[in-house]
């Protein structure tokens, strides 16, 4: 039945034969489009006719209801969505625009295609026209830079106007921007004047057409045989029936149809049926209407069971649709510079329900099929980037450099723990402010690392989670451990407390640790902590070459909580800053200048509380950008732990090599001119002074053995009545009665250099120390700088010069020594005042 593709002439044409052309009519073959196929199929039951199309693919017409009496060589066009689905699962795209033309054999096509594709969770843009419209005139490429991948679901001239209208529009509207997607039962060269006829709504030559067409992929899913070669059921191969074919076709002007194969294969089938069926009654009674339906009935029901080799493949029918058995559909290529006719690629496999997906065939690869790049579907292309090369380097460098300076600082604690000076600050504690400064250090390592493995930056993570909340404490931590002992043992004087050991002090430090071990533990596993990709808002979006917006975006550790949590720690962290300033501040006076680092303390905390809150202020506004984080938040820790250890440790070290013995230990941190050298007394004096102190305290030794007295009561005593005796003059012995515990009478003029502040005040001290013996005395922390009356504490045995011997037992605990220092000060500092 020649249909013309058109609704109406279909219609008059099958009635013309019907009630026109004698004889009564039992088989219709036709027709070859959906359009006029499917108003046929709906009335030709009614006539108990058996309607067979060739090429018809309307989903409509699998309803049996509808056509019960409707059979077809070919499959149902709903396969196509498993095609494309196929294609697109194999090249991970997510966008496609469908244009498609609206009439029935390719609305349901859509339809199901895009449901397919919706519940595939990709992005489908649908564009639809008339028959009687210009497609090419349509907005189809408006969103070009989102959608590159087009299925042209229309009739074949229709096609010709939207490729036109690409080339048109942009010449580089081809592969590798673009892929358009054609249906395989297009005509041999259908894009070509010469096939397709003039169209005036196509003004693009052939070559023009072919270039946008070049590497464009062919959805065929019509049946087709394994050996074009092969026997078949039919008394002819495949080539040897294209040969006759092309034969005939030459002698008439039609043109060469694809549908040519199916249309012999369903002549046959008829035939076959008929043969194969014991008719109750022969065909030439099929006018009468009771004979009629049984023929029918009996024919059919042999087409159900049929199966035989064809031209096209094994040919067999579905019993619920009358459809053609499904088989793999193809996938096709053009490539021009080989041939005019596309090149099979592959078959789509639909393996035990799970998605379809393209396989290639005949050797066929990516690089075979698309030799420059696979092309993109519009969808933003996203790169990851991560640290620069120069911020890591720069940090990595400042890093181990922070490192060295740990190491170096732990090793001179370690070779000069024995020294008075370093003894006196705790070498133990030393080792764990240098262990916290370390980790804080080795976290920019973890901070700055480049990672783009999502498993490698997750470990990154954790560790400098854990080493900067540890080190903290553990620098920090111990810098306020140490300022608090100071504290307690110089303004809580008791002379029957106990000593503060260096190992409590280390427990309380560790438990400190514990703590954020805890914390941070708890913050990562009770929260979604982990890598994330976020916009790398250092870098703009860009277009590449081939014109696909291309996103940049950075993995960073967060989580939906993670500013609370490092909110909440940031905030430990500065209670713990808060009371180091403390306890500086009430430790400023100390006179020990071992003991004494609260301007050091001071400074420090001054400049970690501000890079602090620079580093607070960093986490919260610079979370998106990556390098500039990083930069500040590592260049904090290196600030920080860097700071530390300078304004401890070198200090310490220049006292150390200005003092090698630590025989000044105890001085005054500033000195000035001695009372006695103000009055002018000689080296003479002052040697005949210190003789007598030795024999003075040689009597109050054997005095405080037998009898107990307050030594506090003692000192106001005796240098109340000192200072009233007190008169200007060089040389001369105090003529004064003194009382039996007053250890100052007799004494020249000159004792001022031993128990005279230099600058007389309330805040002047005495220190009270002990000579070998075990006697007591009060002896003058006073330092003279540039004069034979200096007066200092010797480390080592006793010296006979003259001078009590002022010694710090070597084999005590450093906290002894502190704690009798910080209780003799406070005893004597009314005395003193007195003076």
């Amino acid at each position: 039945l020649n249909s013309e593709c058109a609704r109406t002439p279909s219609l008059d044409r099958f009635f013309t034969e019907i009630t026109d052309t004698p004889p009564n009519k039992v088989f219709l073959l036709g027709c070859g489009c959906s359009i006029a196929t499917v108003p046929v199929g709906q009335i030709s039951h009614f006539w108990e006719i058996i309607h067979m199309s060739y090429a018809s693919q309307a989903p409509d017409l699998i309803i049996r209801d509808s056509y019960p009496n409707f059979y077809r060589t070919v499959p149902s066009a709903v396969e196509y969505q498993d095609v494309v689905m196929g294609i697109m699962n194999l090249y991970d795209w997510t966008r496609l625009v469908i244009i498609s033309q609206l009439e029935i054999e390719f609305n349901l096509v859509t339809e199901h295609l895009q449901t397919a594709l919706v519940d595939a969770s990709k992005d489908v843009s649908v564009i639809t026209f008339h028959s009687f419209e210009n497609v090419g005139q349509q907005p189809i490429f408006t969103h070009d830079l989102e959608y590159r991948i087009y299925f042209l679901n229309m009739y074949p001239k229709h096609a010709r106007r939207v490729i036109c209208a690409a080339y048109q529009r942009d010449e580089d509207t081809y592969y590798p921007r673009y892929v358009f997607l054609t249906l395989g039962w297009y005509p041999s060269k259908w894009w070509m004047e010469e096939s397709a006829g003039n169209d005036t709504l196509v003004s693009c030559s052939n070559s023009q057409l072919e270039e946008v067409l070049d590497r464009s992929l062919v959805i065929n899913i019509y049946p087709t045989a394994d050996n074009e070669d092969a026997p078949t059921d039919v008394g002819k191969t495949y080539n040897e029936f294209l040969s006759e074919y092309r034969t005939e076709l030459n002698q008439t002007s039609f043109v060469e149809s694809f549908a040519a194969p199916f249309a012999y294969d369903a002549l046959w089938a008829f035939v076959l049926a008929v043969t194969k069926t014991n008719l109750t009654y022969p065909l030439s009674e099929f006018d009468n209407e009771v004979k009629s339906e049984t023929i029918t009935a009996e024919i059919m029901g042999t087409l159900d069971g049929l199966s035989f080799t064809g031209l096209t493949g094994e040919v067999s029918f579905d019993l619920r649709t009358g459809t053609r058995q499904q088989s793999q559909p193809r996938v096709m290529q053009y490539r021009f510079e080989f041939s005019s006719d596309p090149i099979l690629i592959g078959r789509i496999i639909t393996d035990n329900g799970s998605d379809p997906i393209l396989m290639y065939i005949n050797n066929e690869t990516n690089d075979t099929v698309w030799p420059i790049i696979i092309p993109f579907d519009g969808s933003p292309l996203t790169e990851s980037r991560t640290i620069v090369l120069p911020v890591f380097i720069i940090m990595y460098i400042l890093a181990t450099a922070g490192v060295i300076l740990a190491v170096v600082c732990a090793v001179l604690n370690f070779v000069f723990r024995k020294r008075k000076y370093i003894r006196l600050t705790s070498p133990n504690l030393n080792y764990l402010i240098v262990l916290g400064c370390a980790l804080l250090v080795v976290s920019v390592y973890c901070y700055t690392y480049p990672a783009l493995n999502e498993n490698i930056l997750y470990g990154m993570c954790i560790v400098r989670a854990y080493t900067q909340a540890v080190g903290y404490s553990l620098c920090f931590g111990t810098i306020c451990a140490k300022m608090w002992r100071v504290y307690f043992i110089f303004h809580n004087p008791s002379p029957n407390r106990r000593t503060i050991k260096d190992w409590q002090l280390i427990l309380l430090v560790l438990a400190a640790c514990v703590f954020d071990i805890v914390y941070v533990s708890l913050a990562l596993g009770l929260d979604d902590y982990g890598p994330v990709n976020v916009p790398y808002v250092e870098s703009p979006s860009d277009v590449n070459e081939y014109g696909i917006v291309v996103d940049y975006e950075t993995l960073v550790c967060n989580s939906s909580a993670s500013q609370i949590w490092i909110g909440f720690l940031f905030f430990l962290k500065f209670l713990l800053q808060a009371a180091a300033v403390i306890f500086a501040i009430r430790t400023r006076k100390v006179k020990i200048k071992a003991l004494n680092d609260a301007k050091e303390i001071s400074v420090i905390i001054y400049i970690t509380s501000v890079v602090l809150t620079i580093m607070v202020i960093g986490v919260i506004t610079l979370d998106n950008f990556r390098n500039a984080d990083a930069a500040v938040f590592s260049l904090g820790l290196i600030v920080v732990s860097t700071i530390v250890l300078l304004l401890l440790f070198i200090p310490k070290w220049y006292n150390l090599y200005k003092d090698p013995h630590g025989e000044n230990v105890f001085e005054r941190s500033h000195s000035g001119p001695s009372f006695a050298s103000g009055l002018g007394h000689t080296e003479h004096d002052v040697n005949v002074m210190k003789i007598r102190i030795e024999e003075l305290e040689g009597r109050l030794g054997k005095y405080e053995s037998v009898t107990p007295f307050n030594p506090r009561r003692r000192a106001l005593s005796s240098l109340n009545d000192l200072s009233s005796s007190l008169r200007p003059g060089g040389g001369r012995s105090l003529t004064y009665s003194p009382s039996p515990l007053d250890v100052t009478a007799s004494l020249p003029i000159g004792l001022g250099a031993r128990l005279i502040s230099p600058s007389p005040g309330p805040n002047s001290p005495v220190i009270k120390v002990t000579n070998d013996s075990g006697a007591s005395t009060m002896n003058s922390t006073t330092s003279e700088d540039d004069s034979p009356s200096k007066v200092g504490l010797t480390d080592g045995p006793p010296q006979r010069n003259g001078l009590s011997t002022m010694k710090i037992e070597e084999e005590e605990e450093v906290e002894e020594d502190m704690s009798s220092q910080g209780r003799l000060t406070f005893s004597t500092e009314i005395a003193t005042s007195n003076v």
